[in-house]
């Protein structure tokens, strides 16, 4: 593989020019980490989203600006997260709209001309992050050799475990706090302690929900006994709207998991308090509930996970 080395001023990812093996012809290679746009605060919860303005298709915080020269741009499937992209056409034309490519897609936005850069980051909306690697193919007769269609993290959030004695008519939990999407713009996105609107109109959507990552978060790192949880779903969209497509409050679905019992694995440093995980491809994974939302129902009968939190990650296809 012919490796130039050369690296752009005006992006803190890396860039390669080279004859990629997956490629068939000249390409430049570009690669960036984005932070992931959602994340895990106590105080926060499914309000803990990294500041992204409305009305700017590309959060502008990640924006990198690339000037070369090519025909055609894909994203490479070993890439998690999709991006938004503008080009800017050869010889000074104007800009293409914002597009968002998921991992494995290629454009040519100029069908066979040229564009003369472009500028590139997360779309609105996203909750994810992590490594993309853009591949620029330098002339139209370039194509690539490459298939796939990766997990990517599309969501992140904290949750507050329950007593059934909150679920009251009067309460706060009368019904599921908003925090369960699956299409993103997410319509429900609040950000942040002035619960600031980051909504909009979905432009991408996990078609393939995979699995959901939940660690248990304990202020004593230990569990005397097995615990069943309840987690109930409000308002899904499979199962929980009505024929105007309005979300149905009444007969929550729930799914229950058990945390086991475990204690502390030593007697100092930072390896001593482990929380566990549980991963599951059930119905926590399967549903999406944009419009409605999630709640997590201790059911020891002793308060036994009573003020614990419970991580969440979640997985799919795009």
């Amino acid at each position: 593989m012919r490796n130039l080395n050369a690296t752009f001023a005006q992006t803190r990812g890396t860039s390669n020019a080279a004859s990629l093996s997956d490629v068939g012809g000249p390409a430049l290679q570009i690669s960036k980490n984005f932070a992931f746009q959602s994340y895990y605060d106590t105080t926060l919860l499914e309000k803990a989203l990294q500041t992204q303005p409305p009305n700017q298709p590309i959060v502008p915080s990640t924006i990198q600006s690339q000037q070369v020269v090519g025909y055609g741009v894909g994203l490479h499937p070993s890439s998690q997260t999709p991006i938004a992209i503008q080009f800017t056409a050869g010889q000074g034309g104007s800009s293409s709209s914002v597009l968002i490519l998921k991992p494995g897609q290629v454009i040519w936005p100029f069908g066979g001309a040229p564009f003369g850069g472009f500028k590139w980051g997360l779309p609105y909306g996203w909750l994810g992050g992590g490594m993309a690697t853009l591949v620029v193919l330098l002339t139209p007769g370039a194509e690539v050799r490459w298939s796939g269609n990766p997990e990517v993290i599309f969501h992140r959030a904290r949750f507050a475990i329950k007593q059934p004695s909150d679920l009251t008519s009067g309460g706060s939990f009368n019904n599921a706090p908003k925090n369960w999407p699956m299409r993103f713009p997410w319509t429900q996105a609040l950000q942040g302690t002035n619960s600031i609107p980051q909504q909009g109109n979905a432009q991408i959507a996990v078609v393939e929900p995979m699995k959901v990552v939940m660690a248990l978060r304990t202020a004593t790192a230990a569990l005397a006994a097995a615990s069943d949880m309840r987690i109930l779903f409000q308002g899904t969209n499979d199962l929980g709207l009505d024929s105007a497509d309005a979300v149905v409050l009444t007969n929550p679905l729930f799914e229950t998991v058990t945390w086991p019992s475990y204690a502390n694995s030593g007697t100092s440093g930072n390896l001593i308090s482990p929380d566990p995980v549980i991963v599951s491809a059930q119905g926590i994974a399967r549903l999406a509930a944009d419009d409605g939302g999630v709640l997590m129902l201790d059911l020891t009968g002793t308060a036994g996970l009573t003020g614990l939190f419970v991580d969440v990650c979640r997985y799919g296809r795009l």
